[in-house]
């Protein structure tokens, strides 16, 4: 869901599980892990496309050209990053 809040004109992405089911689920934000069996590399690709629920061959396109029209450089940084933040996958 998205917040839009009136003050300082800033707005906040907040990302939860879908909670279609009703019932008494509580709502927890999704977690962004890289994943094991999506992993070409070191998984960041395969978990942020498990997370935002896309396949993870898009993911991976999407960041090549992006990184490629970015000059290359910036996306191999925040590659590197990610790899050592993002948590891997239990």
């Amino acid at each position: 869901a998205l917040y839009f809040p009136q003050g300082k004109g800033r707005a906040i992405l907040f990302l939860f599980s879908d909670q279609t089911g009703g019932g008494s689920e509580s709502m927890e934000p999704k977690r962004l892990y890289r994943s094991r069996s999506n992993s070409m590399i070191a998984g960041v690709c395969g978990g942020l496309a498990e997370y935002i629920g896309m396949d993870p061959t898009v993911v991976r396109l999407l960041y090549v050209l992006i990184s490629i029209f970015s000059a290359a450089f910036p996306g191999i940084i925040v590659y590197i990053i990610a790899m050592i933040i993002v948590p891997l996958e239990d």
